[in-house]
Parts: C-alpha cells; structure tokens; sequence
C-alpha cells in the first residue's frame, strides 16, 4: 500500500520512507528518492516568492507529473502490493484524491489542467 505523509508525521509512516521533496530534515533517514515527484525548483522558487497561488501551484505541478508518466507508470507497475511505502515531503498529509483513485481502480489518469491566468 502507498501512503503520503509528512517528515515530521511518523505517526502516518509505514514500510519503506521514500522522500518526494528537495530537501530533506537534517539527520532523517529515507530508503530512497523519487526524482520524477520532486517539484522543480523553479516552480518551488515561485511558490515561496509567493508569484503563484495554490491553484497556478497545482497546475504546473501536474503538468511536471503529466511530463514524467513513462517513468511514473513503469515504478507503480513494479510496487509488490504486499510492501508499505510512504511518499514523503514537507507539508502536511492530506487525501491525495490521484493516488487514492488509482489504488482503488489501477487507472492513472491526472484530471485535466485549465490555465487559470
């Protein structure tokens, strides 16, 4: 089963840590990366210049994930459904409605982008 949580949420951590940020807290252990759900810098750089609102965040964000969905599909076809992994990143956990929809049906499909400027 795959779970998203924060570092700093050990409470919602199980099987593998597997961080999907930038950085991670100094001293925390991790049993890998992955490279294709790490935001870009560019786009982190202009969420914390505070240049773009949640909404425009999301979007780009998708369309980075979107960008990477050979390799997205090729690593979700190789999980054993029997090992526990937590994606992990700095912000708080929340219901992650893409990857609980895929859990549930096995169909990837991200929901459509609408450019919002």
């Amino acid at each position: 089963m795959l779970y998203t949580a924060s570092y700093f949420e050990p409470q919602r951590h199980h099987g593998k840590l597997i961080s999907i940020s930038r950085s991670i807290p100094q001293n925390f252990r991790v049993h890998g990366r992955l490279e294709f759900f790490i935001p870009s810098a560019d786009l982190l750089r202009d969420w914390k210049a505070k240049r773009l609102g949640e909404a425009e965040y999301t979007n780009r964000y998708r369309e980075q994930i979107r960008a990477n969905l050979k390799p997205i599909k090729a690593w979700l076809e190789c999980l054993d459904p029997k090992e526990d992994q937590t994606l992990l990143c700095w912000e708080r956990s929340g219901t992650d409605e893409t990857l609980k929809r895929w859990q549930e049906t096995g169909n990837l499909r991200l929901p459509a982008t609408r450019d919002r400027r």
